[in-house]
């Protein structure tokens, strides 16, 4: 099974792209992608980037589409797809904005930790939220103190 589509890189680069699809629901969701990518996120990319503004909207519409699920359980607001069509769906929303493809990115894997290393009382109070993207998850990566600044 497969599904086709083509990607536009900016100035007037449009390459065909075929995926194979992991699922029966796959293609569906990739057209779901398709449509809100060209419909929710084209219009506002060029002035959100120019204005450095954070487009918060967006990641509620990719939740409650179920985008920012896909790899996580049901019982939890996911939508119980493999990681390789939840990374076709990172894929093609960054081939539009690839400032929301990190942000889409980074969002799923802060639930990762969640799911994976969560209590069940963390899982079901937190990620139900983050999932339809009414929360945003995020981690930062700590920068070792320079030498000066350190304790001897």
């Amino acid at each position: 099974m497969s599904y086709s589509t083509d990607v536009d890189y900016g100035e007037g680069e449009v390459l065909p792209v075929t995926r194979l699809m992991p699922t029966p629901e796959s293609a569906e969701l990739m057209e779901l992608t398709r449509s809100i990518v060209d419909k929710e996120l084209q219009p506002l990319v060029n002035e959100a980037e120019r204005s450095h503004t954070f487009p918060r909207e967006v990641f509620r519409t990719l939740g409650r589409a179920g985008l920012l699920g896909l790899p996580y359980p049901d019982e939890y607001g996911g939508g119980e797809q493999p990681y390789e069509l939840y990374l076709q769906v990172v894929e093609e929303i960054a081939s539009a904005w690839a400032a929301i493809g990190v942000g889409t990115s980074v969002h799923a894997l802060s639930c990762f930790g969640l799911f994976h290393a969560g209590t069940e009382e963390q899982r079901r109070r937190w990620l139900p939220d983050m999932l339809g993207g009414e929360l945003l998850g995020a981690y930062c990566f700590p920068r070792p103190m320079p030498a000066r600044t350190r304790r001897r």
